[in-house]
């Protein structure tokens, strides 16, 4: 794994390592003294560390999350290649979302909004218990993918590459209880990337990954990571079962030195010096299943290298799902990177590679080092209930319990359906109905003949407390609400708030927002925190 490369960076790592363990205070959130565009967090870890192998610095996850238990992973379920960040967990066996808050990098040189999202998840029978666990992963209030744990020995990844808008100031990595086992994480990792990685458009601003092949590396096991890729993408051993194709590598005695001046991806040398090819006067076809549930549009990104020193540029034409995508003439030992058209899933994934004969390239047959095939999440805007069949967001309300507010309630505000109307210990207030004024009950009065003081007395306390209690009834149905309710989005409710912009309070379940309305009407937003222990019931219920 790039040798030379390694031996020239790590005596830097540990000279950085070893000056921020001399430090007295504890390392600052997300900073890797090697990796600025890195943040690893060791999910259930109790102390920082640095993995030798791998040079990433690796942290405990307080400070991203309060909610959950640590656990360390039983070693009879530990297999050898289970790496260090898979030795302990975290597991989240109250409330239905648990959420890691983690604040964007800005000390890198990429300046960009664009991360790879790794999280990664290994059960180990942790608990003895042999279990089968199924949860689902959200990015913010968007369903990124359901995580399905059948073997507890296997090591899962969930990978996805995602922009920040500019209007949020932090990453959610969700964590949602579905009822079908309690969600766990071994651990999570960022990778900053350069804008012109992986172009995406408004619609779909989030690529998940279905899967990354390093072509034509089927003998060595190994899965190519950091140090080698400097953005640190998992890089699997190819396991295709070719007919016909045939892997090759680079032949030198050394790692070739590519051109990487117009090279965007940065694809690692170990895994361009591998690639699949086809005798000559062949073309190359590569098919794949690609089956997601909630996958809306894929797209796949060919990665290809000139390994070999041809007569004469190799020039071949790229087809994907039968849709001419591009003519290339790949020069020697020069990346290029070509993605696909966008393609619905229902027809699953294959490429071909057409050999010009028409022109006077060489009749060298086509190559291809690496695949990447990514789909695309439907991220429309939904509802932010958490009583929503998907589960998505934080539950949202006005609290306006005990303000000591007198009047009529705006008409405007029946609308506000998904806020939850707290209005309780506010005698004076009511809807329009309830403030028209209400024909009192008539009494009776039964003429008594005075017998005797002593019955006049007990009968005017009879009265007094009959009196009373009419008049205690009569103030609680004048108070009682009935709002009509409905969905409103999270977008809406950002536009309501101005992005949160004004804290008017502050409850037991989380800050108190002011937000105004489109006709104008000003309306407190209670916003539920995602590090309260308690549910959308006790929230209702404050």
């Amino acid at each position: 794994m790039e040798g030379p490369r390694l031996l020239s960076s790590s005596s830097l790592f540990w000279l950085a390592v070893c000056m921020l363990s001399l430090a007295p205070k504890k390392l600052v959130l997300g900073l890797d003294p090697n990796n600025p565009g890195y943040i690893s967090i060791d999910c259930g870890a109790l102390n920082n560390y640095p993995h030798p192998d791998l040079q990433i610095y690796y942290e405990t996850d307080d400070g991203y999350i309060d909610s959950g238990e640590s656990k360390q992973v039983s070693s009879d379920g530990m297999a050898e290649s289970v790496r260090a960040s898979a030795k302990t967990l975290r597991e989240f066996p109250d409330g239905v979302r648990n959420c890691y808050t983690i604040p964007p990098i800005t000390t890198s040189d990429e300046g960009s909004r664009k991360y790879l999202i790794r999280a990664s998840f290994y059960y180990g029978n942790y608990d003895s218990q042999n279990r089968t666990l199924k949860f689902d992963l959200y990015i913010g209030v968007n369903y990124w993918t359901t995580v399905d744990i059948s073997d507890p020995g296997s090591y899962i990844h969930k990978e996805i590459i995602h922009v920040v808008p500019p209007t949020e100031d932090a990453i959610q990595v969700c964590l949602v209880n579905t009822g079908t086992g309690t969600p766990l994480i071994s651990s999570l990792e960022l990778r900053q990337l350069a804008d012109t990685m992986y172009p995406s458009d408004d619609q779909f601003p989030t690529l998940a990954l279905y899967k990354r092949i390093n072509m034509g590396n089927t003998a060595n096991e190994s899965v190519f990571r950091h140090p080698s890729d400097s953005y640190d993408r998992f890089w699997n051993v190819d396991h295709t079962n070719y007919d016909g194709p045939l892997s090759s590598a680079w032949n030198g005695t050394s790692p070739p030195a590519l051109d990487r001046t117009n090279d965007a991806y940065k694809v690692p040398t170990e895994v361009l010096r591998t690639f699949i090819t086809v005798e000559s006067s062949h073309n190359f076809s590569f098919s794949s299943e690609a089956h997601e549930p909630r996958a809306s549009k894929w797209i796949s990104y060919l990665h290809f290298a000139e390994m070999e020193n041809v007569s004469s540029p190799r020039e071949f034409t790229i087809y994907s799902n039968d849709a001419f995508i591009k003519t290339v003439s790949l020069d020697y030992l020069v990346p290029m990177t070509v993605p696909t058209n966008q393609f619905t899933s229902d027809i699953g994934f294959k490429f071909k590679l057409l050999t010009n004969s028409s022109s006077s390239a060489s009749s060298a047959p086509p190559i291809i080092n690496a695949v990447e095939l990514y789909y695309l999440p439907d991220i429309s805007t939904r509802p932010t209930d958490l009583n929503d069949g998907d589960s998505t967001a934080k539950n949202i309300g006005r609290n306006l319990s005990s303000y000591g507010l007198k009047g009529k309630i705006a008409d405007s505000l029946a609308n506000l359906t998904e806020l939850i109307s707290f209005v309780t210990d506010n005698p004076y207030l009511c809807l329009e109905d309830s403030c028209k004024p209400k024909k009192k009950r008539n009494s009776f009065v039964v003429p008594l003949i005075a017998v005797g003081s002593g019955l006049i007395v007990i009968l005017s306390i009879a009265l007094a407390v009959i009196w009373k209690l009419k008049m205690t009834k009569g103030k609680g149905q004048e108070g009682t609400v009935k709002l009509k309710n409905r969905p409103f989005t999270c977008n809406e409710v950002l536009k309501i708030t101005d992005n949160f912009k004004t804290v008017i309070g502050k409850g037991g379940f989380g800050m108190v927002y002011l937000g105004t309305l489109a006709n104008g009407t000003n309306v407190a937003v209670k916003m539920r925190s995602q590090t309260s222990k308690q549910g959308r019931k006790e929230f209702q219920a404050e």
